[in-house]
């Protein structure tokens, strides 16, 4: 199975709910689970943007496209950031 998806997801769903301490949590198990997991690191860097921390934003940014350099999500993210 999945896990790192799975773990993403939820991650998606706390973060839509507000509750970032719970989707941070997540996230972090989902590159655990899947080191290579582009999209979790991209999340990631997502919530640390948006508690304002951009060096951590731009570095989970970055962990994304060094696992997946087609990121789209991440590319952008990183641009805006």
């Amino acid at each position: 199975p999945n896990f790192a998806l799975t773990l993403n997801n939820l991650g998606v769903i706390y973060t839509s709910l507000g509750k970032l301490h719970e989707a941070y949590k997540y996230c972090v198990r989902a590159v655990q689970a899947n080191p290579a997991y582009a999209e979790a690191y991209n999340n990631l860097g997502v919530m640390f943007r948006d508690e304002g921390d951009i060096k951590q934003a731009i570095a989970s940014y970055d962990r994304s496209l060094e696992a997946d350099v087609t990121s789209k999500n991440a590319g952008q993210n990183r641009l805006l950031a």
